[in-house]
């Protein structure tokens, strides 16, 4: 397993965290970074390091004017098309501005009336919508100090287990007892709180996209 290109560290960022010298490791060591990253974004619900640009669709139900994509803090939108028909073309491409704002951090398109008059709700249908853009933290450097301090926790957990041989063990036993210990691949509780503030509140319409590409 190649390490991936959008993990939240290096290798060579691990190795001199930990002092490890040569590249007998290297393998596992890629396998512990890649499911880190993979653990974090699951939770989070969205993916850190951007993709570059990305098509979803969107089947919004006529009720609200804001759009909220898959992923953010938004970087680009290229285009938005609206169209009953699905008739992604010239016809239907909407205008920055004129008929939606986007609010990046937030990673939301907020309908308007074209030339001002406040906001529209979305033409309700299935897939009336389709957006192209590009969102995600630009590197990984970029990625909050707090999401990648989680991943390095994590990252060291699974090294210490990988080390101590006693994958998949819930509890320890030798002369002085049991103990009871978490998984390496859990989150902590802790660990949740802090990504929890990374997360996005669900609520009933707010989820209409679909990723086509």
């Amino acid at each position: 397993m190649a390490l991936s290109t959008y993990t939240l560290f290096t290798l060579t960022e691990f190795k001199e965290q930990l002092s490890i010298s040569g590249d007998g490791k290297d393998t596992p060591i890629e396998q512990i970074i890649n499911r880190a990253t993979a653990t974090v974004e699951a939770y989070l619900g969205r993916q850190l390091v951007t993709r570059g640009n990305l098509t979803e669709s969107h089947t919004p139900d006529g009720c609200f004017a804001d759009l909220y994509l898959l992923e953010w803090p938004i970087i680009t939108v290229t285009t938005v098309h609206e169209s009953a028909e699905r008739a992604y073309d010239a016809d239907s491409l909407l205008t920055v501005a004129d008929d939606y704002i986007v609010s990046k951090p937030a990673g939301k398109i907020h309908r308007v009336f074209s030339g001002g008059g406040g906001q529209r709700v979305w033409l309700p249908g299935f897939r009336t919508v389709q957006v192209v853009y590009s969102a995600g933290y630009a590197n990984r450097s970029a990625v909050p100090d707090d999401i990648r301090s989680v991943c390095w926790d994590l990252m060291a957990r699974k090294w210490n287990v990988d080390r101590s041989a006693s994958h998949g063990v819930a509890s320890l036993s030798d002369a002085t007892g049991t103990v009871t210990r978490f998984l390496p691949s859990e989150l902590l509780s802790l660990e949740r709180q802090t990504l929890d503030m990374h997360r996005r509140v669900e609520f009933a319409g707010g989820r209409t996209g679909e990723r086509d590409a």
